[in-house]
């Protein structure tokens, strides 16, 4: 079981440091939101453990180790955890979400506020306030845009054909964009919550690993943007949202059909309205 002991602003995970979790001597079982996941990418203990010892060959995954975690007999490390998360699409946030956390919180954020006394309760209420009005001026003090042009649409869903429309600028507020060749616009939900409908991915051409990162995938005269894997007798195209079934590609690609890994997606940001 995942045990955060509070103190004041920092979070301990198993005495690591981390942040953006506030909950007092709770316990969170995350084991069964890992297991969600895995099933729901088609993968076995071991399947999982060796995709995630391709993408982090300096951590040792092992079956027992994952299962131990799914089983809440271990705890992960937040550094594991993290990259569990990244695989998977999601993050640390999200899967303590899922664990039931975030109405933890607000359920002893409640509770503990009326047992103060009215002066005290003011001052929660002053101090929530000024939180709301820091993160709301920190999401809009940058006046700087950055324009990328888009070149094509790529699907996120039941697949999207080639266009070859002149570039169109999108926009955003974004200065920290990684390296990248060429920028595309993706078309629908079955990437979401990473990726959303209309979100401007950035790519590099190529590519150094197929067992979990996000690509462009050219097939069959259509494009697509998905999770994907080499199983060795076949790759898997695989969503992020739960509601789209794997494409299966079989190993060796039958002559008729094109295939072309195009390149991994490195970064990504919604344009500015």
């Amino acid at each position: 079981m995942l045990r955060i002991r509070y103190t004041g602003a920092i979070i301990y995970l198993n005495d690591t440091i981390t942040k953006g979790v506030t909950q007092l001597n709770d316990i969170i079982e995350i084991g069964s939101v890992l297991k969600n996941y895995r099933l729901s990418f088609d993968l076995t203990l071991e399947q999982l453990a060796n995709n995630l010892n391709n993408i982090y060959p300096d951590e040792n995954f092992t079956k027992g180790k994952i299962s131990k975690w799914e089983r809440n007999s271990e705890t992960p490390k937040v550094t594991s955890l993290k990259r569990v998360a990244d695989y998977f699409g999601t993050s640390i946030d999200d899967i303590l979400t899922a664990s039931g956390l975030t109405n933890d919180i607000i359920a002893e954020i409640k509770s503990t506020s009326e047992k103060l006394t009215e002066d005290r309760k003011l001052k929660v209420l002053n101090f929530a306030k000024s939180e709301l009005t820091e993160q709301n001026t920190l999401i809009k003090e940058s006046d700087d845009t950055y324009t990328v042009r888009v070149c094509e649409k790529v699907a996120a869903g039941t697949g999207y054909p080639y266009c070859c429309e002149a570039p169109t600028e999108y926009h955003t507020n974004r200065s920290d964009l990684r390296d990248y060749d060429f920028a595309t616009l993706v078309d629908g939900d079955s990437m979401e919550p990473k990726f959303m409908d209309g979100d401007v991915v950035l790519v590099k051409s190529g590519y150094d690993n197929v067992n979990g990162d996000v690509y462009v995938i050219d097939y069959n005269g259509k494009s697509y943007v998905k999770k994907l894997y080499n199983d060795g007798d076949r790759f898997r195209l695989v969503s992020i949202n739960k509601k789209y079934d794997n494409i299966i590609i079989d190993i060796p690609i039958d002559g008729d059909i094109y295939f072309n890994i195009v390149g991994k997606v490195v970064d990504s940001f919604t344009p500015i309205k």
